[in-house]
């Protein structure tokens, strides 16, 4: 091969050889952080260093005009330390901020050539593989503004329109006595929380204190009474087995009646329900 001719096929070569490296910045909502990137050496940028990671893919980022959602997919076999099953399966990385930054591998403390911002909404687990699914800005821009009038109160229990306290109201390191319904339903002794009426926690919260879901929020479903033992039973599994040896702390709920808002939080100067707001009858009534 004549040395001119060589000479033009390597520079065809490298002109097709990229030196991008993509880098992963996951921050949860509890302000634990990870980075890494898909290349095969640590890179630094930003004064933080970014790790290799194995198993661990993205699919094609879809690009949409005006405020499309714009949507990814990671996916990958967990082979870091640093993402541990446990913390996949209960929910830890939900709403995590996930920036995708595009660097040059060589000169990763340089310059970077782009930069996006996703939000997790989501992980499965099909036995082999996490996938997490995440969307752009473009879904938070959408979040409602404003309040809905209707009869019931607009507000969520203990945020600023409502101005309760929860924590005059939350009865701390509540024992399990017995397990019912593994993950679902359990209880605690009557003399734990035995002044309250049968019902009062409905939709409220239990807040793991200690246990394999301690640091977990579960929403109550129902509050019973029975015989000398009180029953909860909640909305969804938890991620992992209760015991005997778990506490809890529990918040009590607010179905955002008027009645509710008088006879257990004492609240009604805060209460912005519209009783008399018509209905789906009066605004398909004819003339």
């Amino acid at each position: 091969m004549p040395l001119t001719q060589q000479t033009n096929s390597i520079d065809i070569l490298d002109t097709r050889t990229h030196r991008f490296a993509t880098l992963w910045e996951i921050e949860r909502t509890d302000l634990v952080v990870f980075r890494f990137t898909d290349h095969n050496r640590e890179i630094l940028y930003g004064g933080q260093t970014y790790a290799p990671v194995g198993g661990f893919d993205a699919s094609a980022q879809r690009k949409e005009s005006a405020l499309k959602e714009s949507n990814v997919e990671l996916r990958g076999i967990i082979s870091d330390d640093a993402i541990t099953h446990n913390d996949l399966r209960a929910g830890r990385y939900r709403d995590a901020k996930v920036t995708q930054t595009l660097v040059d591998w060589r000169f990763g403390w340089a310059v970077k050539f782009a930069e996006h911002v996703f939000w997790i909404t989501d992980t499965t687990f099909d036995g082999e593989m996490w996938t997490a699914e995440i969307c752009g800005l473009a879904r938070r821009m959408k979040a409602r503004i404003g309040d809905i009038y209707g009869r019931t109160c607009c507000h969520t229990l203990g945020d600023a329109g409502c101005g309760v306290d929860t924590d005059e109201y939350r009865e701390i390191n509540v024992p399990v006595a017995a397990v019912d319904t593994q993950r679902r339903i359990f209880r605690t002794g009557d003399s734990i929380i035995g002044g309250y009426a049968a019902d009062y926690f409905n939709h409220g919260q239990v807040i793991w204190a200690l246990g394999d879901n301690v640091g977990l929020i579960s929403e109550v479903k129902d509050y019973t009474i029975d015989a000398t033992q009180r029953v909860i039973e909640l909305y969804l599994p938890t991620p992992f087995d209760i015991t005997t040896d778990d506490t809890f702390h529990i918040i009590p709920g607010c179905d955002r009646l008027k009645a509710t808002c008088i006879d257990t939080f004492d609240n009604l100067d805060n209460f912005m329900g519209f009783l008399e707001v018509a209905g789906t009858d009066k605004m398909l009534q004819k003339p």
